[in-house]
């Protein structure tokens, strides 16, 4: 994981990727948030830079990991292209239950060819994780 986080996730402000962390086309970073023993409502978002180039492309998803491990919950963040190119946010609310953990995957996918080594691009983006007193529907 690039970041593993108590229950409190990233505490209400926006987290930025280490730059020895941050990813190249065709990359991906994930970040834990170990649930704490009570159910807790998550908002997770996510923005992306002014700086990445016009072909970024960022998917993003939250997995809610059960606490044996065998039913998950998947979650899709929609990263249009003023979030991918930061001047956007998409955010998502989600439920877990105690002893879960929350799972936010970040990729890079741009929809050029890269390779070469003629475009050796560096995506960045922030990500904030928080408990919140929004409800949303249980499944």
């Amino acid at each position: 994981f690039t970041a593993k986080m108590d229950e409190e996730g990233t505490k209400g402000k926006w987290a930025t990727i280490p730059t020895r962390r941050k990813p190249g086309s065709w990359a991906y970073n994930a970040y834990q948030v170990a649930c704490g023993s009570v159910a807790t409502v998550y908002k997770v978002s996510l923005k992306g830079d002014t700086s990445n180039p016009d072909v970024t492309q960022i998917q993003a998803r939250v997995v809610v990991v059960d606490a044996d491990g065998i039913k998950n919950e998947y979650y899709t963040l929609p990263v249009r292209d003023e979030v991918a190119r930061g001047t956007g946010i998409t955010e998502i609310i989600v439920n877990t239950k105690p002893g879960e953990k929350l799972i936010l995957t970040v990729a890079t996918t741009p929809d050029s060819e890269l390779d070469n080594n003629k475009y050796k691009y560096i995506y960045d983006y922030q990500y904030k994780i928080e408990k919140t007193s929004q409800v949303v529907p249980v499944k």
